[in-house]
């Protein structure tokens, strides 16, 4: 059977996925003889009765090794940062497979699609860089070059325990860019009080700062959740530094799609923003960072980072809290018992305490969305 025909009696299975299914379908048990494996030349799906588009991949030698790659990289990144069960790459990989198909089709197919892989190659070797280093780090060295030696020293700083030894590495990583962003005059005084490389890979809020003047500079940076589960103190690397609007191309992290599932914890903060009317002013780039921040934090327990009880919401806020108060009731019911239960299975907390910490978590979040605009 075609893998189209498998999408047409499982369309919920994105084609890669589909792809790796009739993988561990068809893999035998091994032989007693030792027998060459065949030469994988095109793509990771057949190319027995392709579409339009999957024609043009299986007869270009390029883009199928791009795919072949998609899917090992696809395969590592399913799984979420804890290792414990699906991260929301599914979610990702399936809008990312319906724009191609819509925008692929209607353009210069073999341009669009070598354009649309790259930057999911991108985003997948992020994900799976701590699970793949080595083919994660070989691929952003080809589609993002000028940014992957920062990856493999964030990889580095995270991984590498004995300090002396992190400092060298990092630092032997990071000197050209660190130079180069001296040299075009920093952002950010924090950046500018480093002396080198060395002192920029000495500790979580000196390194921290050296990614946030290459983020906001021309280094593009995805900050990996998996090096916030090693290094949490980094997540302070991901709120507002700058107090306008620059703080909207400070880096974000992966972690709203390389965790678990919060479907209604997701539902609440969306219908929470989503009553907010239009900010005005550049504080907005910064409250939004700061909002960012507090939603990594809640998803990686860091308890610490949030506080029940805010401040009320600013003037002229009332409207906007009673619009999202006629669908508040029963979307935080949901949203608190989906995380306590979220902190009671992945992090090992107590029911009582998980349920405490979970309320505390979604009434910081609601807060904090009603003074995006302060």
């Amino acid at each position: 059977m075609s893998i189209q025909g498998l999408v047409e009696r499982a369309p919920r299975l994105p084609i890669i996925h589909v792809a790796l299914l009739l993988l561990c379908i068809f893999t035998v048990q091994p032989a007693t003889r030792a027998v060459a494996a065949p030469l994988v030349e095109g793509p990771s799906f057949s190319c027995a009765a392709p579409n339009q588009l999957e024609s043009v991949i299986c007869s270009d030698p390029l883009l199928a090794a791009k795919d072949r790659t998609l899917a090992q990289l696809y395969a590592a990144a399913r799984i979420d940062v804890f290792g414990l069960g699906p991260s929301q790459e599914q979610d990702v990989q399936r809008a990312w497979l319906k724009t191609i198909n819509k925008q692929c089709g209607q353009q210069s197919a073999k341009a669009c699609l070598n354009d649309a892989y790259d930057d999911r190659l991108t985003a997948l070797a992020v994900a799976a860089l701590f699970r793949t280093p080595d083919q994660a780090l070989q691929l952003l060295h080809r589609t993002a070059p000028k940014s992957a030696p920062i990856y493999e020293a964030i990889y580095r700083y995270a991984t590498t325990s004995d300090t002396d030894e992190r400092r060298r590495t990092v630092a032997g990583l990071i000197g050209p860019a660190f130079d180069d962003l001296k040299a075009q005059g920093a952002n950010w005084p924090t950046f500018m009080a480093l002396k080198n490389a060395v002192a920029a890979a000495s500790d979580d809020a000196a390194f921290g700062a050296f990614l946030d003047e290459a983020s906001v500079s021309d280094y593009e940076l995805t900050l990996p959740c998996s090096a916030l589960l090693r290094r949490p103190a980094l997540i302070a690397a991901l709120g507002s530094q700058f107090g306008g609007a620059i703080d909207g191309d400070i880096m974000s992290s992966d972690c709203d799609v390389t965790t678990p599932r919060l479907a209604s914890f997701d539902e609440l903060t969306n219908a929470a923003t989503a009553a907010q009317p239009f900010c005005e002013g550049t504080i907005r780039f910064s409250t939004g960072r700061d909002y960012a921040e507090l939603l990594d934090a809640i998803r990686l327990h860091h308890v610490d980072h949030w506080k029940s009880g805010a401040e009320e919401p600013p003037a002229g806020q009332d409207r906007a809290e009673k619009r999202f108060e006629r669908s508040r009731g029963m979307l935080e019911a949901n949203a608190k018992e989906e995380l306590a239960r979220y902190y009671l299975q992945v992090f090992n907390v107590a029911p009582g305490l998980a349920e405490t910490q979970a309320i505390g978590a979604i009434d910081a979040a609601i807060d904090a969305a009603f003074n995006q605009c302060d």
